[in-house]
């Protein structure tokens, strides 16, 4: 592979992931809005708690069976395109600079940490909003 299909591959793959992440965020910003609009108890039973906690993880690893090995075949693609990049001798030398990088350094796990944290949070929202409910209230 030349320089320009493995940047045209690491392009698709990146749209893929973006894809991924915009699905996830998404589903985020929903259910913390539908639990920021509840205000009862009958609106949110600990039943209800339970059912979207399991609900979200199952979404959460499924999501996540994705979006992790994409990252990771991203930052291969990367490794290989740095290597190519170093045997390319008709690149422009700015080019072959920003090109002799990855485009996020420690990417895989910035990605498990960000994807994690954010999962913990909503998993902790949904319980803390099922405790105001229905215990404190």
């Amino acid at each position: 592979m030349n320089t320009a299909e493995i940047i045209d591959v690491i392009e698709k793959l990146e749209t893929r992931l973006n894809s991924y992440w915009n699905f996830y965020s998404i589903a985020i910003i929903a259910i913390s809005g539908w639990l920021l609009s509840l205000n009862k108890p009958s609106e949110f039973p600990i039943e209800s708690a339970v059912i979207l906690s399991i609900g979200f993880l199952l979404f959460i690893i499924m999501n996540a069976s994705v979006l992790l090995p994409l990252t990771k075949r991203i930052y291969a693609l990367e490794k290989v395109l740095i290597m190519t990049v170093a045997e390319t001798t008709t690149l422009v030398p700015e080019l072959k600079t920003i090109l002799s990088k990855p485009l996020i350094n420690n990417r895989y796990i910035g990605t498990i940490v960000m994807y994690f944290l954010l999962a913990i949070a909503m998993l902790v929202f949904i319980a803390y909003k099922a405790y105001v409910l229905n215990v404190s209230g």
